[in-house]
């Protein structure tokens, strides 16, 4: 059985119990223990579980939703990412979450949060969160894409146009110094300049591998970004012209 079916069997079993053993999971899953630690621990780090001796307890959302979630299987490089990006967020601030892999990541992380308002086109993330009854959730609306989960379109763009956001956190698929922030899809773009449009301060979370990478439609300048949140295969040279840039890097 490969991981992401383990996990996806570990959430099951865990939604509908409540709890599980790391025994019973080995023999059930017929794996090691070794392997099913392993996978506990992937699964706390993520904030869907917590460790007890010798197994684990399910938190709020897995108990209520009793389902697995749709990206288990984040790297460790883009949890680092997700934790150090939830980090800038204010107390009692409105945040905006474009969706995205790593952005999933920082929803998860401000799970455990209080007192914040989550403004967000990704409604997976809004379903993970909607049971948090310290958060406030809101969807923007809009056409979904049953691709990623996400809403868009013209609907999506008029929503937020009426809020205010104190930080707002996109993933996207180029940071260059010279073009800026890009995507590969128009429709896409619009709803991620929208996000950054009405937001404060606007933190970037992108792969290293993005970095350096111009891709067709252009989302803003490099100037409208104050922070770029990336990991260390992102390319040194273009890095520091983006530091030039004025814009702030850290290297998860």
């Amino acid at each position: 059985m490969k991981r992401p079916q383990r996990l996806a069997a570990i959430m099951e079993h865990i939604g509908r119990e409540g709890t599980v053993a790391v025994t019973a999971l080995s023999h059930g899953l017929g794996v090691s223990e070794s392997s099913v630690r392993r996978d506990l621990n992937l699964l706390e780090a993520q904030r869907w579980i917590s460790r007890t001796h010798g197994g684990a307890v399910a938190r709020g959302t897995a108990v209520r939703l009793q389902m697995s979630p749709p990206d288990l299987d984040l790297t460790e490089r883009q949890n680092r990412m997700a934790e150090i990006a939830a980090k800038r967020v204010p107390d009692g601030s409105t945040v905006g979450l474009v969706s995205g892999e790593t952005i999933g990541g920082i929803g998860r992380v401000l799970a455990d949060r209080s007192d914040l308002t989550i403004v967000t086109n990704a409604v997976d993330i809004a379903h993970q969160l909607l049971v948090r009854p310290h958060l406030r959730v809101v969807l923007t609306g809009g056409v979904a894409d049953p691709e990623t989960s996400a809403l868009g379109g013209a609907f999506a763009e008029s929503m937020l146009r009426q809020v205010n956001l104190a930080i707002a956190f996109v993933e996207v698929d180029g940071v260059h110094p010279r073009s800026g922030i890009t995507v590969e899809e128009s429709e896409r773009a619009r709803l991620t300049e929208s996000f950054v449009a009405h937001a404060e301060q606007v933190v970037a979370v992108v792969p290293g591998t993005r970095v350096g990478r111009s891709c067709f439609v252009r989302v803003c300048a490099l100037s409208a970004i104050d922070e770029l949140v990336t990991d260390d295969d992102a390319d040194e040279a273009a890095l520091a012209a983006i530091a030039e840039a004025g814009v702030a890097v850290t290297i998860a």
